[in-house]
């Protein structure tokens, strides 16, 4: 029978917690000593015990996926892992993100099936219960024992193969789609093309409203380019190279939110959420 997999560890925390890894792998006690001085900073209470942090979290929640090999002294990054470090180093944040979602898509499919069993609901809008009674029919062991589906979840969400709306959650199918292709790369002009017609058509919708939410635009622009291997981590790879950078007449600007938004787009230390095309008036 398969089972969810347990992850403990918060999804943003693994890139940290495997630069710690990397760092003090010929020293055990350093790499520990670090792992808990890390998790105690961000703990939301400030407080983590030694053995919680090092053992419960991140050395559990790394061997669920295949991170990490060995044990005491001899413990060292598996290739997974060193691929998405390199990604990280030579790439940025998104090629490091979109190496994660191939990992954890790949994992997925290997035990629980949870994507699979989301998928099956044939509905784009779905509650948590629904997914566990699907998840149970399919004969998944205990999908929410000890909260194990909430934190698979969560980290899908973290992925982007999932979104939390208030009460809801809402599956990305296109996220999943376009991982399961080969990746064909664009010119920027070529991506700048398709973000500007899908920017044209979206300011219709909102009556002339030129400030468009980074989420709203990228899902419709990466639904047109997943046939392409073109997944939300492309997206803003692109979108960034766009800033303080005319196209075909037109100049991409980034506002910031004037309240907290989530999954805005950080440029050089700063975060927007909004975009706005400005310039010539002529059809691309």
């Amino acid at each position: 029978m398969m089972g969810i997999p347990n992850i403990k560890l918060n999804p943003k925390d693994i890139l940290p917690i495997l630069k710690i890894v990397k760092q003090f792998e010929n020293d055990s006690e350093l790499m520990k000593t670090n792992i808990h001085r890390y998790l105690v900073k961000v703990a939301p209470t400030g407080s983590i015990s030694y053995r919680n942090a090092v053992f419960a979290l991140a050395f559990h929640t790394l061997r669920v996926l295949k991170l990490i090999k060995g044990r005491g002294k001899n413990l060292r990054l598996e290739i997974d892992a060193e691929i998405l470090l390199d990604k990280y180093e030579k790439e940025g944040s998104e090629s490091y993100n979109k190496e994660l979602a191939k990992l954890v898509a790949r994992i997925d499919r290997e035990t629980g099936n949870v994507l699979k069993a989301i998928g099956s609901l044939n509905k784009e809008n779905f509650h948590m219960d629904e997914i566990e009674k699907q998840l149970e029919r399919m004969t998944v062991e205990s999908p929410s024992k000890g909260g194990k589906l909430s934190k698979w979840l969560r980290l899908l969400r973290y992925t982007g193969f999932i979104e939390k709306i208030n009460d809801e959650y809402k599956y990305n199918a296109y996220q999943l789609d376009a991982l399961d292709r080969v990746f064909q790369e664009i010119t920027l002009e070529d991506f700048f093309i398709v973000l500007k017609y899908v920017y044209d058509e979206l300011t219709k919708k909102r009556r002339g409203n030129p400030y468009i939410p980074i989420p709203e635009i990228e899902e419709a622009v990466v639904r047109k380019l997943s046939d392409k291997g073109f997944t939300t981590f492309d997206f803003r790879n692109y979108l960034k190279k766009l800033k303080n950078k005319q196209m075909k007449g037109f100049t991409v600007y980034f506002s910031k939110p004037g309240a907290r938004e989530a999954n805005g787009l950080r440029i050089d230390g700063t975060y927007y959420y909004y975009i706005a095309i400005f310039g010539e008036q002529h059809v691309i």
